[in-house]
């Protein structure tokens, strides 16, 4: 603009010069001098707004550049932490693409193993299934079987049933015969016992005599022993329900001789005492011997009396023993 003005005043000059060689009057001189002088101010004042304008664009270049300034140092700081954030994203995607890797490692060798595993169910499975037919058929015989069995079972029970009416049957009857022939044994042995020798036959009976005069009064006499709770009592043993048996009899106590002594026998004396039969019978003193009387020899019992008293036998006192056969018995608690 100053280059501008320069060549407007020179171009003014000039112009007034040449009219001056051209023979221009004073006056014309002096028109183109204030023309000179007015373009000169009108270009100053130009040229002030110009640098005025000029100055305020100074002022607006140095506030841009200083925010430019600020704004290049936050891009570069923003570009800065981009750039590095760059930098993390690109090893994180390293990271993940080796973790992607690995899980595809991963994946394949679990493809590999589910492939495995499925042929070895598969296996299995053929083999359980076949193992399951063969059990299967195996419960079918064996309930075929079971089912047999049980009719066959239920054949023999019939047959046992039977059996067992027809032995009941043949027990009794030979019980019946048995208890004949110990009642006939028993009398067999009382007649042996009691043969004596043959005498010729009795006279008449005599005439019936005159009656004596009555006997003077006799002593008194003791004092009787008072009859025992129980008759019978088991002595010699370990245990209460067993051991030698002794009967009272007479006030007095005694033993019982073990000639034919049984279990039918051993079950009466039980009972009486109040057990419910006898397990075992014992003789030949088995529980060491007794004193005093010997009250009952040849014993008979069937097994439902009472009491060993109301069984048969040779009498009370009536006996061929002594007391190395006591009879014994252990009764059943």
């Amino acid at each position: 603009m100053e280059k501008n003005l320069k060549n407007d005043i020179n171009l003014v000059s000039e112009n007034n010069v040449q009219r001056g060689f051209n023979g221009d009057s004073p006056d014309k001189a002096r028109e183109g001098k204030e023309e000179q002088r007015e373009i000169i101010i009108a270009h100053t004042e130009a040229l002030h707004q110009i640098a005025k304008e000029i100055s305020e664009l100074k002022t607006n270049l140095h506030q841009k550049s200083d925010h430019f300034r600020n704004l290049s140092t936050a891009t570069e700081q923003k570009l800065w932490e981009v750039g590095l954030q760059i930098n993390t994203s690109a090893l994180a995607m390293q990271v993940f693409r080796r973790l992607i890797e690995d899980i595809q490692i991963s994946f394949r060798f679990l493809n590999l193993t589910l492939a495995d595993v499925q042929s070895a169910g598969e296996n299995r499975n053929n083999k359980y299934t076949g193992v399951f037919l063969k059990q299967r058929e195996d419960i079918t015989n064996l309930w075929d079987h079971w089912y047999n069995t049980s009719a066959t079972i239920v054949t023999i029970k019939q047959h046992q049933s039977n059996l067992e009416q027809e032995i009941k049957g043949e027990v009794k009857l030979l019980n019946n015969v048995t208890n004949d022939l110990r009642l006939k044994d028993w009398e067999h042995s009382v007649e042996l016992r009691n043969i004596t020798l043959v005498q010729d036959f009795p006279g008449a009976k005599g005439e019936i005599g005159r009656q004596g005069q009555p006997g003077n009064p006799g002593q008194k006499g003791s004092k009787g022993i008072p009859a025992p709770a129980s008759r019978l009592q088991l002595v010699g043993g370990q245990v209460p329900n067993e051991g030698r048996v002794k009967i009272f009899h007479a006030g007095e106590w005694g033993t019982i001789c073990d000639d034919h002594w049984d279990i039918h026998d051993g079950t009466v004396v039980c009972k009486s005492l109040g057990y419910a039969a006898a397990s075992g019978i014992h003789s030949g003193a088995y529980f060491g011997q007794g004193i005093g009387r010997i009250w009952m020899d040849e014993v008979l019992c069937f097994g439902y009396e009472t009491s060993v008293e109301n069984c048969m036998f040779k009498g009370w006192g009536v006996a061929d023993c002594k007391h190395n056969e006591d009879a014994g018995v252990t009764c059943k608690v």
